[in-house]
């Protein structure tokens, strides 16, 4: 299976579930296609002993996905989504559902456009372990020469056109509410709606016109009281 065939395997999650806001609530996404999640401790000692025997992390069996819940939450958020990677590629390869998971949880165009540094970024934001942020990462930059020869794919367009957003004109990769007026959106990690930024522009400037005026007023009057005019 190709690299592109993968994640045009993401981009049908994507459309299907209505995805357009990272991070990716995994559990959401595997009941949206008709699957439980259980952890690994909810089970009967022999079924659990089972479900280990298969995989430390994680595994999918009839309607339910099962998983580890010691493991860390980044390392379960991907655990899950190779689970679901075996269901949408209808793949029973490893590595390809490793890939899977990567591109879901940390699409290399959205990792470009949230403006990841390094694979710390990529932890950060889209909430992978430090391991897969690493392949994450270096897969982006690989992503990026490639791009910048050659210009994007068919499926590279596509993604964009999922992720790019009417309102704010833009590919947007999150999106919350202002926090001052908490009723815009904002998008790509900024705090204030374009209203309100230009309504604490314009509050700034005045505030700085106001410092000015008093600040001019104490001269004069200090030459006034001093006999300085």
């Amino acid at each position: 299976m190709t690299n592109n065939e993968i994640i045009a395997g993401t981009l049908s999650v994507f459309k299907e579930c209505s995805i357009n806001n990272f991070p990716i609530d995994c559990w959401d996404i595997i009941n949206q296609y008709g699957y439980k999640v259980k952890r690994y401790s909810e089970l009967k000692p022999k079924k659990q002993e089972a479900c280990m025997g298969l995989s430390d992390d994680a595994n999918i069996i009839g309607d339910t996905v099962y998983y580890n819940e010691s493991k860390s939450t980044n390392r379960i958020r991907f655990s899950l989504m190779h689970e679901l990677g075996h269901v949408i590629l209808k793949s029973d390869n490893e590595s390809e559902c490793d890939k899977f998971a990567s591109h879901i949880i940390a699409p290399r165009i959205a990792i470009h456009y949230s403006k990841c540094k390094n694979a710390i970024d990529v932890t950060k934001i889209f909430i992978l372990s430090d391991q897969a942020s690493r392949i994450a990462f270096d897969d982006y930059r690989r992503w990026r020469r490639i791009i910048s020869i050659y210009g994007m794919s068919a499926i590279d367009k596509q993604m964009y056109e999922h992720f790019y957003n009417e309102d704010a004109q833009k590919f947007v990769w999150t999106f919350d509410r202002c926090d001052f007026c908490y009723t815009n959106d904002t998008y790509n990690g900024d705090v204030l709606c374009d209203s309100c930024k230009l309504y604490e522009i314009r509050k700034n400037i005045h505030t700085r016109r106001t410092d000015y005026q008093e600040h001019d007023l104490d001269i004069a009057r200090s030459r006034w009281l001093y006999g300085n005019l």
